[in-house]
């Protein structure tokens, strides 16, 4: 049985920040003119295309998977502020998993086979985890990976659907690397906190 706090804790002020970013900032695949001309013509280019996609594809499925699964573990934890933002993170890794989903078919292509990409599927697979510090030094590579091509995608203009959806992106993951940067730094402080609160007793009990 699962026992929860009346009141939670909510005094952490940068995540409860980056919480309230996460609400105000929401957008829908809707929002983007799937209508616009299509740049991309080339057979070639389309099918290079969804060979980068790929990668960008599932790390979005992944890490939806991986944080889906976190927010209860958070709870078990009374990171209630984390837990708050972890499903803003979801609804963003939903969004673009939804995006790139129907990009493959603007670009009339589908995304790599397991079997001509297993490399990526593994890495994919490897980021998941029921420890909040754990998980999030693993998704700090796709997040940041997510960063580089979106950037590169956008400044490229090869599509004005395919830009836009990366200049979205690109605002999302800023909050994702904000709040992985504030939890792990907020984690290092409580556990110098603990160790130097068990030298302190040390001390007392050898003094």
């Amino acid at each position: 049985m699962n026992i929860y706090k009346v009141l939670p804790d909510l005094s952490n002020e940068r995540q409860m920040r980056l919480w309230q970013q996460g609400i105000r900032k929401q957008w829908s695949a809707d929002d983007i003119d799937w209508n616009a001309p299509r740049r991309i013509g080339g057979e070639k280019i389309r099918d290079q295309l969804g060979r980068i996609l790929t990668p960008v594809l599932t790390g979005e499925q992944s890490v939806l998977y991986s944080v889906s699964g976190l927010i209860p573990v958070l709870e078990h934890l009374s990171k209630v502020p984390a837990q708050f933002y972890l499903t803003t993170w979801a609804v963003d890794e939903a969004r673009h998993t939804e995006l790139f989903a129907r990009y493959f078919g603007r670009i009339d292509r589908e995304p790599l086979s397991i079997r001509k990409f297993p490399a990526g599927f593994l890495f994919q697979s490897r980021i998941i985890s029921k420890d909040p510090s754990e998980w999030l030094t693993g998704v700090l590579a796709s997040e940041s990976m997510a960063q580089v091509v979106s950037h590169q995608l956008r400044d490229l203009d090869l599509d004005p659907v395919l830009s836009e959806i990366c200049a979205g992106i690109i605002e999302d993951e800023s909050r994702h690397l904000g709040f992985n940067h504030i939890y792990i730094e907020d984690q290092f402080k409580e556990l110098y906190a603990e160790d130097a609160e068990k030298a302190d007793q040390k001390a007392l009990e050898s003094g």
